[in-house]
């Protein structure tokens, strides 16, 4: 089974912080979240500590909380569960709901993909807390299209394989990474790489 990884996030040159990741499998499932250490007490996003490229192309993507609304709404933003509909979680909520998503198999049947997918990597991993705190039937690797289009012997340009719909939103480029991968895939079927 594969599932189609993309992450956004804060890079300052110390550390990484998460700020939405999605999964897409190729069963049709998909699975969005942001990370609610962004949210503000007004259910927007709460750009403080980012950077003008993330404001202008990352923020611009998240939708609002649906929560502010709720009556207890605020009581704390440790204690607040959020709604089912809301794409706003706390990490730990994250990685349950990634747990669930990616179902019990032997983890040699599953495949993780991501495109240059180093970061995305050590991100998802984070949730769960270090490598080896990864739930016992996720594989330890991940699979990189960029790397594996070189492997393959494609040589044209990756992203003009199908148009951007919505870059830097995850869940977009999550499907992104899953067409690209399928069309990889017939190319490299057909013989026909370029």
């Amino acid at each position: 089974m594969r599932y189609y990884l993309d992450t956004e996030f804060l890079d300052d040159g110390t550390q990484l912080k998460l700020i939405s990741i999605a999964l897409v499998c190729e069963d049709g499932r998909e699975l969005y979240f942001i990370d609610s250490n962004w949210l503000g007490d007004d259910g927007r996003p709460d750009t403080t500590g980012a950077d003008d490229w993330l404001r202008e192309n990352v923020f611009k993507h998240l939708p609002a909380c649906t929560c502010p609304e709720h009556p207890t709404w605020r009581r704390g933003a440790l204690d607040y569960v959020h709604n089912v509909d809301c794409k706003w979680r706390r990490r730990p909520e994250i990685a349950r709901a990634i747990e669930q998503f990616i179902t019990v198999e032997p983890k040699e049947q599953i495949e993780v993909w991501a495109y240059y997918a180093s970061y995305d990597w050590v991100l998802f991993c984070q949730l769960f807390g270090k490598m080896i705190d990864l739930p016992k039937h996720f594989p330890w690797l991940v699979h990189d299209l960029k790397i594996w289009s070189k492997f393959i012997g494609f040589t044209g340009r990756f992203r003009d394989l199908l148009p951007d719909v919505s870059h830097h939103e995850a869940i977009a480029d999550a499907r992104w990474n899953r067409d690209a991968h399928g069309i990889l895939l017939q190319k490299f079927a057909d013989r026909k790489l370029t």
